[in-house]
């Protein structure tokens, strides 16, 4: 029979493992919370709904009973004063405004997002191609190969199956289920608690629906805690509770969404989230910057990086391209500027350049190219083509 030894495991093994134990533990528990929160998310929009109905639903029941009181009970009438009743009627004025308001927001934003998911971003106008300044690829080599097939120099290939031209800042976008969109201007984010897609055409009501959302609940929380004061109201409150309970988890909600880095960097700034992601986030070997083509006076093309945004306009001019011309515009967010209504329509109706970009520009306009690229005549181009 052969000799069998038994050994003990060293001291201090079993106290080491609990210690791999919880931190194996903690770490499946926080997986499976971000998980859940993630499947949350998918459905944020219906659970938008649902709260939007609730609260509505419980504001309205308290306005129906201070102006309209019930006959079967008198005190309430001797309840409802005048002041009470004309504070009712404001309070009422207001909560209904920020409601349309609120309701507009999320249809347009909705509605746009459907035809795009569907059907992808077009142009108003017909095939239209070189300008005498133009956004370009990174690559010197890939922009001067596209303005030789007569398209854009940033013209990406993945975009001309899904649009009539590429245009200046249009990007790739892909939708949460993976399916791709085609190119679209001023694309940032697909926002998944949403269902949108962040970019020009739904800037305006992305950016107001979250402002309305914390506005609503604001002024439904104000609504339902002055319904406290009025008596007959003491036994609902319940309902102020509730309301309470839910206005941190939407100020997270659109904060995190996020509500100020959203409205600095699209509203203000005017530069969305994948022109930041391309050009201005630092990479290793890589200067940021905006590459831009200009054509000079004898026809070659310049090849430039650009160390500002060339499409910033300052704070008020950005506000005017996402909001509208008018201040009076911007809480409406079916008025659309015009810049987004007649973008593509033709070479005149692209985005407007900056002052520091187009002083730069007319001086590299004054002077011949260094790598001689002329533009080809109409009849040689290709615009179909791409080189992406």
């Amino acid at each position: 029979m052969d000799n069998f030894a038994f050994t003990l495991p060293p001291p201090g093994t079993a106290a080491r493992a609990r210690p791999r134990r919880r931190r194996n533990l903690w770490q499946s528990l926080r997986y499976a919370v971000e998980v859940g929160y993630m499947r949350l998310c998918q459905w944020m929009p219906v659970l938008l709904l649902l709260d939007v109905v609730a609260n509505t639903s419980l504001v309205l029941s308290f306005f129906s009973t201070v102006l309209a009181p019930p006959t079967g009970h008198p005190q309430w009438k001797d309840r409802s004063a005048p002041s009470v009743r004309a504070a009712a009627i404001w309070l009422l004025a207001l909560f209904l405004s920020v409601l349309f308001l609120l309701v507009a927001s999320l249809v347009c934003m909705w509605v746009e997002s459907w035809f795009i998911y569907h059907r992808g971003f077009r142009a108003p106008g017909a095939n239209f191609g070189l300008k005498p300044i133009m956004q370009a690829a990174r690559s010197q080599d890939l922009s001067f190969r596209n303005i030789s097939d007569g398209n854009r120099p940033s013209t990406n290939r993945l975009c001309l199956h899904r649009a009539s031209a590429h245009l200046d800042r249009m990007h790739p976008a892909t939708a949460a289920s993976g399916k791709k969109i085609g190119c679209l201007p001023l694309y940032d984010h697909w926002c998944f608690w949403l269902w949108v897609p962040v970019c020009m055409t739904t800037n305006k009501a992305y950016l107001l629906s979250m402002a309305y959302i914390l506005m609503f609940h604001a002024v439904s929380v104000v609504v339902l805690a002055w319904s406290l004061s009025v008596w007959g109201f003491r036994s609902h409150g319940y309902s102020f509770a509730v309301a309470c309970a839910m206005l941190p988890a939407v100020i997270n909600f659109v904060f995190t969404a996020p509500l100020i880095g959203k409205w600095k960097h699209l509203a203000v700034m005017n530069s969305p989230g994948q022109e930041w992601d391309i050009f201005l986030n630092p990479h290793p070997g890589r200067e940021p910057g905006f590459p831009m083509c200009v054509r000079s006076s004898d026809g070659s093309y310049h090849h430039r990086l650009f160390h500002k945004n060339p499409w910033d306009l300052g704070t008020m001019g950005n506000l005017r391209q996402v909001l509208g011309e008018q201040w009076w515009m911007w809480p409406w967010p079916f008025l659309l500027p015009k810049s987004v209504r007649d973008y593509g329509r033709d070479d005149n109706f692209d985005l407007p350049f900056s002052e520091d970009w187009l002083r730069e520009a007319e001086l590299l306009q004054a002077t011949p190219a260094d790598v001689e690229l002329r533009e080809l005549p109409p009849r040689q181009r290709h615009l179909g083509s791409s080189s992406g």
